[in-house]
């Protein structure tokens, strides 16, 4: 809960100086290719966690475990 809360006020800290900052924001093209980049990454993150936790081990199952409590 500490971190969630430490990232959202760094998140509407940053969103509120968002018109100082020199970076340009993303184009379409920019925008998409972050989107499918993330969704990759988070589904091989989670097709990893799935593999190991099939493999019967109950030390490898816990992270499963832990992101469906």
């Amino acid at each position: 809960g500490f971190l969630l809360m430490m990232g959202m006020l760094e998140v509407v800290m940053e969103w509120r100086a968002r018109h100082h900052s020199h970076l340009l924001p993303l184009t379409r093209y920019g925008q998409l290719f972050s989107l499918i980049w993330y969704l990759a990454s988070v589904g091989g993150f989670v097709g990893i966690i799935w593999y190991f936790a099939g493999l019967g081990d109950s030390l490898l199952s816990l992270p499963l475990q832990i992101l469906g409590a």
